[in-house]
């Protein structure tokens, strides 16, 4: 059973949380940003931002990754390294997830602003 502070940090997660469609029947689940995260958007490459903030996806099988030719309907469980992979080899994925990442780091930077009134 989870510790108070377990649930309490997986309900503080939830909340990063944003589901980007990639495609019909196929979405992926990535972390936002965290206010002293930004930064990564400007300092490192972005495919390595979007390949490390997914945490969960649905609708993924091998035929989905691979092709219906090659691989089977069958769903696949997330794999954080088979999203890297997979999100390298498809670009319109990428910007997907990378649209999703500066949108919701913009909106926190204006949040902050308006709080501070700048």
């Amino acid at each position: 059973m989870a510790s108070p502070a377990e649930l309490l940090l997986q309900q503080y997660l939830s909340q990063l949380e944003r589901w980007v469609d990639l495609a019909p029947g196929l979405r992926v689940c990535v972390h936002a940003l965290r206010e002293t995260e930004l930064a990564q958007l400007r300092d490192r490459p972005v495919l390595e931002v979007v390949a490390e903030r997914a945490v969960r996806w649905e609708g993924f099988s091998a035929a989905a990754l691979l092709g219906a030719a090659v691989g089977s309907s069958d769903a696949v469980p997330f794999d954080r390294a088979l999203w890297s992979e997979a999100v390298r080899r498809n670009a319109d994925w990428a910007h997907k997830v990378s649209d999703t990442l500066v949108a919701e780091a913009q909106a926190l930077l204006q949040q902050r602003a308006a709080v501070s009134g700048n």
